[in-house]
């Protein structure tokens, strides 16, 4: 991929990258290569939070869509610019796109789209990427590495193929969708599971960070900003509190914030650009209320990303931007806005979203993601009279992800104007001439003769003339815009690519038969790791009965010295007595006693050993535990009744590797049939380069006075 964005000379490249599937990593690594050629690239995206993202995480100076087009209406535009990248790019408004596109073909910039169709769309008018996309024939990063639970591997695979509602079932299987009858129970129980997951994170940049609670809807975000503001203020966490009357155009009403808040910026403010020692202050940044004031509104500091790391800063919020809604609670956020985010847990309430907002809101975690599904939300009238209450959790469960997979289903991605207008241009005929009432294939048959008459008694001169006007002017051919000199390096160029394509998609195809003969085997890429997590908890049993037998034998070994001790109290009470009164048996008493104390101190020893056995056993087998694959792990600590509950998930959790692989197979062989379809598309465009080369040469000899024009005006 990497060679075709740097080698292959396109004006235009579009690569999706499936969300998870290290589109930073590929944008850093290609800016490297363009800079080490003496390129200078830059970045764009929607939001400026999210170009000062890409700049610090993939080294690309970036501005915003909206920056970059008032830049090409009134100032230098891309001038300067050889490389632009567009990340998120499918959230890109088409005229955006337009504009760019048309401005950078004057500049002789080459624009590098990337994003996912299958995630937020643009806020106007959408689909340019996708089709973009489809027109040069753009690659795809489609191997996810976000989440760790290959269940939700599989269930986000089977989402991007459409499966809608299988993809939700296994999400349900392995405990990830929580079903409610109300979008009030729904919320409330979002409300509590992010009460208790928060206590993780102690650390409240980090809890901002890796712990995501999202919502398509405003007024849904609204609601969970204000539960769990609630449970930390009656958990005392929260310090000084005021409140601020909302402007009319930002919606009215109040806003109580209190030092302790988690707070989101919903307006940019470049605050660098009047003081360069003052942060910016950007739109989707989340931070903590450290500071309230009367006079100076509140303070909120917040973590930013930078090329060196993560950085804190703060900024304060003044009374006049705080009535005009530059900030709000941030406890949650809406799917849009957390699109590019990465967390260690997300919790996502799903009504109200329809696909391309729901697949962000489930891939921005990488331990994992639950989801929250009311029933009453999606469930239609006729089939809630007919099946009436859910009479049990299963079934309320099973309605939800069957609901919500029929709603799903039916959500296309944009279409565009233009495959509208090609759909209805063949539903009109063309009106024939009238009075010809000629047959149809009479006509044609005349149609030749007459063109053979013609040609033969066409003078050579005239033939040239028409050769002329048969041969397309050069700014209407494919290629006819490259230069001459340029021509068979390109020819060279496209052909290796198809060459290279093609012997990747034929090795593609061997590794998807070699994993298709192996799958159900514990030869399986996937599915060998279970004879693994076999073997770890046979060590984990072995450990935790160690720790058992151990804990007996010190138990044993204390009772037993506990008997010697009883044994020994009143023998030495008795050696305490005048020597007179035992009569002889002093030797005798001292000897047992002198055995007693001997036995003790062995039993006592023992113990000691025995117990200091037991904590190693059982810190051998928390490690173990720990090691143990996602889905196997313990709730608590290892006992010989999880082992047992360990035993049973087994059969489960061979399926769900059974199934990685099966998606692994299909991975392969969907690579596969991309790269034939590339090769071909790079075979093509060889063969269009060598026609255009040999018309060129052709009139060199036939024309040169025209080959001379063009020449010159491609210059």
């Amino acid at each position: 991929m990497l060679d075709r964005l740097l080698t292959a000379g396109h004006a235009v490249d579009a690569v999706i990258g499936v969300a998870g599937a290290g589109k930073t990593t590929l944008m850093s690594a290609a800016r490297a290569g363009w800079e080490a050629a003496g390129l200078r690239v830059a970045g764009a995206s929607t939001a400026a939070v999210a170009a000062a993202n890409l700049t610090a995480e993939a080294g690309i100076p970036s501005a915003t869509i909206a920056a970059w087009t008032r830049a090409i209406t009134g100032g230098a535009g891309l001038k300067d610019v050889d490389v632009l990248v567009v990340d998120e790019a499918s959230m890109v408004d088409n005229r955006a796109l337009a504009t760019l596109a048309t401005h950078a073909a004057t500049t002789h910039t080459k624009i590098v789209l990337i994003g996912d169709p299958q995630q937020a769309r643009a806020v106007g008018v959408g689909g340019g990427f996708a089709r973009a996309h489809e027109l040069v024939d753009g690659l795809e990063l489609d191997e996810n590495r976000r989440q760790r639970d290959l269940a939700e591997r599989a269930a986000l695979a089977d989402w991007r193929t459409g499966a809608r509602t299988t993809a939700l079932a296994r999400l349900a299987d392995h405990g990830h969708v929580h079903a409610t009858t109300t979008a009030t129970e729904a919320l409330a129980g979002m409300a509590a599971a992010w009460d208790t997951a928060r206590t993780e994170w102690t650390d409240p940049h980090d809890l901002v960070e890796q712990l995501l609670l999202l919502a398509p809807r405003r007024a849904d975000v609204d609601a969970l900003n204000s539960a769990a503001q609630t449970a930390r203020r009656a958990a005392g966490e929260l310090g000084e509190a005021r409140t601020w009357a909302l402007a009319r155009t930002a919606g009215g009403g109040r806003l109580q914030l209190s030092v302790g808040d988690v707070v989101r910026v919903t307006r940019n403010d470049y605050r660098s650009r009047r003081d360069p020692a003052a942060p910016d202050v950007l739109n989707g940044y989340r931070g903590i209320v450290t500071e309230i004031d009367a006079r100076r509104g509140a303070r909120v500091a917040w973590r930013r990303r930078t090329p060196d790391g993560p950085a804190l800063e703060a900024a304060w919020i003044s009374p006049r931007q705080l009535a005009a809604g530059h900030l709000t609670l941030g406890y949650a956020m809406t799917a849009a806005s957390a699109q590019g985010l990465t967390s260690e847990v997300a919790l996502d309430y799903g009504a109200h979203a329809d696909a391309h907002t729901l697949y962000p809101e489930l891939t921005r975690a990488r331990r994992a993601s639950h989801l929250w599904l009311p029933l009453a939300e999606a469930e239609d009238v006729v089939a809630a009279a007919r099946l009436g209450r859910p009479r049990t959790d299963t079934e309320l469960l099973h309605r939800a992800v069957a609901a919500y997979g029929r709603a799903l289903a039916s959500d296309t991605g944009d279409t565009m104007v233009t495959d509208q207008l090609a759909t209805q241009a063949g539903m009109v005929p063309a009106p024939s001439p009238a009075g010809d009432n000629e047959d149809q294939a009479v006509r044609a048959a005349a149609a030749r003769v007459t063109s053979v008459q013609h040609r033969r008694a066409t003078p050579a001169s005239e033939e040239h003339d028409q050769e002329r006007q048969v041969v397309p002017h050069w700014r209407r051919r494919p290629h006819g815009a490259m230069p001459t000199a340029h021509l068979p390096r390109a020819i060279t160029t496209a052909t290796e690519q198809a060459d290279r394509a093609a012997q990747l998609a034929a090795t593609a195809a061997d590794r998807a038969r070699d994993l298709a003969a192996t799958a159900g085997t514990d030869h399986a890429p996937a599915t060998h790791h279970y004879a693994a997590a076999l073997t770890q908890l046979r060590d984990l049993a072995a450990l935790v009965d160690g720790a058992a037998a151990a804990s007996r034998e010190a138990e044993q070994q204390t009772g037993q010295a506990a008997l010697y001790r009883a044994r020994l109290e009143p023998i030495t009470r008795r050696l305490a007595q005048r020597r007179s009164a035992l009569l002889g048996q002093r030797g005798d008493l001292r000897e047992v006693a002198a055995w007693l104390a001997r036995e003790i101190d062995r039993a006592d020893q023992a113990a000691t050993t025995a117990r200091i056995a037991a904590a190693d056993h059982d810190r051998q087998a928390r490690t173990t535990a720990a090691q143990l694959p996602e889905q196997l792990r313990l709730d608590g600590p290892p006992t010989p009744a999880t082992i047992t509950t360990l035993a049973d998930r087994l059969p489960a959790y061979r399926q769900t590797l059974e199934a990685a692989d099966a998606h692994l197979v299909a991975d392969q062989q969907r690579r596969a049939t991309q790269l034939d379809q590339a090769a071909t598309g790079h075979r093509a465009t060889a063969a269009a380069l060598r026609a255009e080369y040999e018309l060129r040469r052709h009139l060199a000899t036939t024309d040169p006075a025209r080959a001379a024009i063009e020449d010159t005006q491609r210059r």
